[in-house]
């Protein structure tokens, strides 16, 4: 009965035009999770439906083919799709990504489409790094990120991070030194060359080693080698040199007549020689140059004159006098050095006998006469201030007479002249070394 007036109330409040009067709580209990529909094939009343009924009634997604979709359930994903990073796409269906590692993104690897970015494959035309964009920002190249270093190659370029090395032309090689240059095979005549930015033949310099332990500085314009040191030798050797032999050569340019070969400069107030040389033993000084008090060059002692000793003038300077014809002997004026015959003599042991059969003037270089004529003819001395210091002996050999007559004022015994009127007479003849000659 209490069914029935319900049921008869609810007809009631249709008919009667009053709406939303039937609560949820005068509906027929439902069980946990379902809502109200009908999946039955015919019009009835409603139904308590599960999730599984709802989305069987529901439409799935239709995806985009080109005018577009509407939206709806979308398809469930198969076994492995997560694992294959399937994504679901607007046409509705699940799909594996176009990539699924950085390999297979083509324009990376077949294009250049971020020339912003250093390409470490290379580019073509080549490329530039730059450090930062701010004044003062650096650039810096680490083998690692490990707190061991290894080592960074640039080329032809070697850096010894762990030994703080570097080495050019070590491509491979670790740099055995701080700096580490090494020649090619055939950059021994020009292992490294600098050059002045203004250019120029003269500005460009070599400084190369060859296979021969020697190292060297060349002026290719000027084909001069100006410094050289050879460890095969034990030579040093400053300036343009030649088959010298010395342990230190030091030469001055052809036609630098006015420029000094060799300058040693006294330092502050150095007392001690300028320049010693030893004998074999290391200890026997057989020349040096000293420096007085006040550095100034008091002159080159020589201890005594031997083989490889030097002499010096009456100022101090140091004379170079060439040895001339084999056989002479130095003779001193007082104030420099000469080459010159023995006195009585030629530039041999025997003195040298010349025949003259006409008038003649006597040189230095002059033996002893014979005056060889049937007439008269006469024999002019050399000036008797003549650094030679020579004594010639003159003897007439035929009829006509000899007369020996001096240089501009020079005497001879006195006077003017000499004359041997006898055949076989003789005299010897020396100068003083001033304006007077004396017969012996």
């Amino acid at each position: 009965m209490k069914r029935l007036i319900i049921t008869l109330l609810l007809i009631a409040s249709t008919a009667f035009g009053v709406p939303n009067k039937v609560t949820n709580s005068q509906l027929a209990d439902m069980a946990t999770a379902r809502f109200k529909c009908r999946t039955s094939g015919t019009t009835g009343s409603p139904e308590d439906c599960t999730a599984t009924q709802a989305t069987a009634i529901l439409s799935a997604v239709v995806g985009d083919s080109g005018a577009g979709g509407t939206k709806g359930l979308v398809p469930a994903p198969a076994a492995g799709d997560a694992a294959a990073a399937k994504f679901l796409k607007a046409d509705g269906t699940w799909a594996a990504a176009g990539v699924s590692a950085h390999s297979g993104l083509s324009g990376l690897t077949t294009g250049d489409d971020h020339t912003q970015y250093a390409l470490l494959a290379g580019r073509a035309g080549g490329q530039t790094v730059k450090g930062g964009t701010a004044s003062g920002d650096d650039l810096t190249l680490q083998s690692t990120n490990h707190a061991t270093k290894g080592t960074i190659t640039a080329g032809i370029i070697e850096v010894d991070e762990v030994n703080n090395r570097v080495g050019i032309g070590m491509a491979g090689v670790a740099p055995s030194y701080r700096a580490h240059f090494r020649a090619g095979a055939d950059d021994y005549a020009h292992a490294f060359a600098f050059d002045h930015v203004s250019g120029g033949a003269n500005s460009l310099w070599r400084i190369y080693p060859d296979l021969n332990g020697t190292f060297s500085i060349y002026n290719p314009a000027q084909a001069t080698t100006v410094f050289s040191i050879s460890a095969t030798q034990q030579q040093l050797r400053l300036g343009e040199g030649g088959a010298d032999g010395g342990a230190v050569n030091i030469r001055n340019h052809t036609g630098q007549t006015a420029h000094h070969t060799l300058v040693l400069k006294k330092l502050g107030s150095q007392t001690g020689d300028a320049f010693r040389y030893y004998d074999t033993d290391g200890s026997t000084v057989l020349a040096k140059i000293d420096v007085a008090g006040a550095g100034t060059l008091a002159g080159l002692t020589v201890s005594t004159l031997t083989a490889g000793a030097m002499i010096t003038d009456a100022s101090g300077v140091v004379s170079r006098v060439a040895p001339s014809t084999s056989g002479n002997v130095l003779t001193s004026n007082g104030t420099t050095w000469t080459s010159s015959a023995p006195a009585g003599g030629g530039g041999s042991t025997i003195p040298v006998l010349t025949v003259k059969t006409a008038n003649y003037t006597l040189a230095n270089t002059d033996g002893d006469i014979l005056c060889n004529s049937a007439t008269p003819i006469t024999i002019t001395l050399y000036a008797a201030n003549d650094s030679s210091r020579k004594a010639h002996n003159i003897k007439n050999i035929n009829t006509g007479s000899c007369t020996i007559a001096g240089a501009g004022s020079d005497t001879i015994d006195g006077g003017t002249s000499a004359v041997l009127y006898n055949q076989y007479e003789a005299v010897e003849i020396k100068p003083d070394g001033s304006a007077a000659w004396y017969v012996f």
